[in-house]
């Protein structure tokens, strides 16, 4: 009886570690095909993006949870003999996955940050524009993984996982002065060492 026992607790196990070896193998692999993106050359501008995987990612998902849904309730059918629902807790982690899977897939399309040698260009989830002139930057900041770049009344977000953010880097160094960005350099090297 005991013996029983162990031998579903070494199944149990057995299967968690295989699941939990396949996430890590699934998880470096998307984050290796994001490191991989390169950024848009359109004319002489560069347009930083998420990387398409993440687009990809959120289609794929975007499908397969309502087949989630429905396999569950087939499975239920088969069981019963009558349509059932899902229970609730699958619909409690489905939709909001759902949702998020629609954001990204609108932040990836909509989201872009747009280089040149005289001005960056930031266009929002709802394609709100804005521009600021590299001349005319009053401050950089580094927080929270991303850089912040202020002119008087508004600024601009860029994010350490767009594609081509080592090249917004080199325009940074490039057309800001020093003394401006090099407390927000210091604490990006902070960042990288840390994560």
């Amino acid at each position: 009886m005991i013996l029983l026992e162990w031998d579903k607790i070494w199944e149990q196990v057995q299967a968690e570690v295989i699941a939990f070896i396949i996430g890590g193998i699934v998880t470096y692999i998307i984050y290796f095909l994001a490191k991989q993106a390169k950024p848009n050359l359109i004319r002489e501008k560069i347009v930083l993006r998420l990387p398409t995987v993440y687009w990809y990612l959120a289609i794929i998902l975007l499908f397969a949870l309502p087949i989630i849904l429905l396999a569950d309730s087939y499975s239920l059918f088969k069981q019963s003999g009558k349509f059932i629902l899902p229970n609730q807790m699958m619909f409690y982690i489905i939709i909001p996955l759902m949702f998020v899977a629609l954001f990204l897939i609108f932040y990836c399309k909509n989201h872009e940050i747009i280089l040149d040698k005289d001005s960056i260009v930031s266009y929002g989830l709802t394609r709100n524009r804005k521009e600021i002139q590299w001349k005319s930057i009053s401050k950089v900041q580094f927080q929270q993984g991303s850089f912040r770049i202020y002119e008087l009344k508004k600024h601009i977000e860029i994010t350490s996982y767009l594609a081509g953010f080592a090249i917004f880097l080199e325009h940074l160094k490039k057309y800001v002065s020093k003394d401006l960005s090099e407390e927000a350099f210091l604490k990006y090297e902070k960042f990288l060492k840390n994560s």
